[in-house]
């Protein structure tokens, strides 16, 4: 696998991935021309440096190959042209035949054929069945999209169309029906009362993230009081957004984009009540000194909403407008106030939540 996620380049080789960045201001501009795979027509118009040796063509197979995540079928309907290329599978049974792990078999006539599992139909299985025909798996709930399509919904560890691939412990990543709850991560004593209400004060924010996504809300938390702490993303760069004895305060932090497929670390201090300092990859880019003398804290209910909320909740909706979608990235820890960092998210309540394996390094 090699692809691009923001300024990162990556290069995935039997479970091994090599990565390099792309230096500020340097791009890969898109392009409109054919996929040449093992070769070229004259390999001398390939550019310097796009072979290790010299420009010859490959020997050998290729199957199974993607664009973009979406299956590119080797046959009539893809391939504009070729030369000497013979069959590589020595029967119609190719590799690319049967998808979603049908098994191909050959007729009379030696035609291929796929017997597909109960979760795919079609002639190639490339079609998925409604989870309301075959239930979800592991516990996922079989959900309406907006074009009426049932789908499965899957719980935090559990990943596919089907919830049945588990995947392991690690980054998280998000999507736009992604969300995670992580609630109370103190312990209980650093639980108040309030007006007969549980509430938590918040004096530290700690979050690790990557995005290529320019918008979106990282977390969220508040109090039923109206208070409120949240951190996301807006025009590629970072907003931090909080509501805190009757003021309300929104800020975009100046400088270089963040959401360019690189790791970054995000600290959120309150040293004490009145003043907030914002430190990015360890470097100090935003403080705020409020002018109204208050010692009392910022407190939520401990409930922190990572990437989106639960039963479809519009995060434009639930954050007023300050955030319009919900994060699409990746997460690999996160922390408040002294409490341990969290690092394993299967262990909290979400759904959709897949792993982010290719992208950690």
């Amino acid at each position: 696998k090699a692809g691009r996620f923001g300024r990162k380049l990556f290069l995935w080789v039997n479970g091994i991935t090599n990565t390099g960045v792309l230096l500020p201001g340097e791009s890969l501009l898109p392009s409109d021309s054919p996929l040449y795979l093992g070769g070229a027509k004259d390999m001398s118009d390939l550019p310097a440096g796009a072979v290790s040796g010299l420009p010859v063509p490959m020997e050998g197979c290729i199957r199974r190959v993607q664009i973009n995540w979406m299956p590119l079928p080797l046959n009539k309907s893809t391939i504009l042209e070729g030369r000497n290329v013979r069959d590589c599978d020595g029967t119609a049974c190719g590799g690319d035949v049967c998808l979603h792990g049908g098994s191909c078999w050959l007729d009379i006539n030696l035609e291929a054929h796929c017997a597909c599992p109960e979760q795919y139909t079609g002639t190639n299985c490339e079609s998925e069945v409604s989870c309301e025909e075959v239930d979800c798996l592991n516990h996922g709930r079989c959900v309406t999209g907006g074009s009426d399509l049932h789908h499965c919904s899957c719980p935090t560890g559990w990943s596919g169309a089907f919830c049945e691939d588990e995947i392991p412990r690690g980054a998280a990543r998000f999507n736009a029906d992604s969300y995670l709850v992580i609630d109370k991560l103190s312990p209980k004593k650093a639980l108040q009362k309030k007006r007969g209400i549980f509430v938590y004060d918040v004096h530290h924010v700690y979050v690790n993230f990557s995005s290529a996504s320019p918008d979106g809300m990282i977390f969220w938390s508040s109090s039923k009081e109206g208070e409120y702490i949240a951190l996301g993303l807006e025009q590629s760069l970072l907003k931090l957004s909080w509501s805190w004895s009757g003021l309300i305060q929104t800020i975009v932090v100046p400088g270089n984009p963040v959401a360019d497929g690189i790791w970054h670390d995000v600290s959120i201090s309150f040293p004490d009540p009145m003043n907030i300092t914002v430190v990015l990859d360890n470097h100090l880019v935003y403080t705020y000194q409020h002018d109204v003398e208050n010692n009392a804290a910022l407190t939520t209910n401990g409930k922190f909403y990572l990437g989106g909320f639960p039963d479809r909740v519009a995060v434009a909706n639930r954050t007023r407008g300050i955030f319009k979608s919900s994060f699409s990235g990746c997460l690999s820890e996160i922390a408040w106030n002294n409490s341990p960092a969290v690092t394993d998210f299967k262990k909290h309540k979400g759904e959709n939540v897949k792993s982010c394996a290719l992208f950690e390094l």
